[in-house]
């Protein structure tokens, strides 16, 4: 299963008249251009979690069953802001098979890598969890800090501890370790 958090503050500003995940680049909606990528993978469902405004004010869960027709996908309406992505994510908690493998993405992120690539890592090494980081000291982004061994020992929202970002991937081999 792949979660996709859309909430909070999505308008950029007043110059754009559609949310952030709307927004066109090369002629295809942003989060269209970032779900493109998780096509190849195999996934038995999307769950596209969205603001409750940005769905009567423009359609928005109409979108996503385009931007991903023919794949099931459950829309998820939230009233109100929450305190995080992962937190976005735990309002999907009764459609999350425990069973399953889960990723939480980012809608907003087009990758220079091969996703599948990553996940078959995870699955080498019988990762419970796993994340994908990348080189930044920027403070507007989450961080890690990692061990020897890559394994994660410490997370921090916004306040750079590391030098290890994170890029907006949030493997779990069982949707229940993330619950």
């Amino acid at each position: 299963q792949i979660i996709l958090p859309m909430t909070g503050n999505t308008m950029l500003s007043e110059a754009h008249h559609y949310p952030k995940p709307m927004i066109e680049i090369g002629g295809k909606p942003m989060v269209q251009l970032s779900l493109e990528q998780y096509f190849d993978q195999d996934c038995s469902e999307f769950i596209s979690l969205i603001s409750e405004y940005d769905d009567q004010t423009f359609n928005f869960g109409k979108t996503l069953d385009r931007v991903l027709d023919g794949k099931r996908n459950t829309v998820v309406r939230v009233k109100g802001n929450t305190a995080g992505s992962l937190c976005t994510a735990l309002l999907a908690s009764d459609l999350i098979d425990r069973s399953q493998e889960l990723l939480i993405v980012n809608y907003d992120q087009y990758l220079s890598f091969d996703v599948g690539e990553v996940l078959e890592e995870f699955r080498k090494y019988s990762a419970d969890f796993g994340v994908v980081c990348f080189d930044s000291t920027h403070p507007k982004l989450s961080y890690v800090k990692l061990s020897p061994e890559n394994e994660v020992l410490e997370a921090a929202e916004k306040s750079p501890i590391s030098r290890n970002a994170l890029a907006g991937i949030y493997y779990f081999r069982r949707g229940g370790i993330f619950l």
